[in-house]
């Protein structure tokens, strides 16, 4: 994904990352004090995962020092240069990663049961 001309939240990308995981976050608070709390768990992708556990929440050194407020491009010029780009949305790609992030740690996980450090 290059850029889409969509504009999402910090917020959304982290909802759709937790339900792909059979995680349903509560967000509770306003700006710095914002935090995300683990509300149900469905499925077996975060077994350790208990409810009431803050799972996130926001760090102020990651805030932009300029006062941009919104960061929005297109992937125009990269289809001019590299001919067909791959059309994916960032939900799309959320879920991929997703699905790759789990896919690794249960190598990890396996690695691990099996007195086996892993990369």
């Amino acid at each position: 994904m290059i850029a889409t001309k969509v504009n999402y939240s910090v917020l959304q990308f982290i909802e759709w990352s937790a339900v792909e995981m059979g995680i349903i976050l509560q967000f509770e608070g306003e700006e710095v004090k914002e935090v995300a709390t683990v509300i149900h768990v469905k499925g077996d992708k975060a077994p350790a995962l208990k409810l009431g556990k803050i799972v996130d929440k926001v760090d102020p050194s990651n805030f932009r020092s300029t006062g941009v407020e919104t960061l929005l491009g297109g992937s125009s010029i990269a289809k001019q240069k590299l001919g067909k780009v791959r059309e994916i949305n960032l939900k799309e790609m959320c879920s991929e990663m997703v699905f790759h992030d789990l896919e690794d740690a249960k190598r990890h996980a396996l690695l691990k049961q099996y007195g086996t450090k892993s990369l």
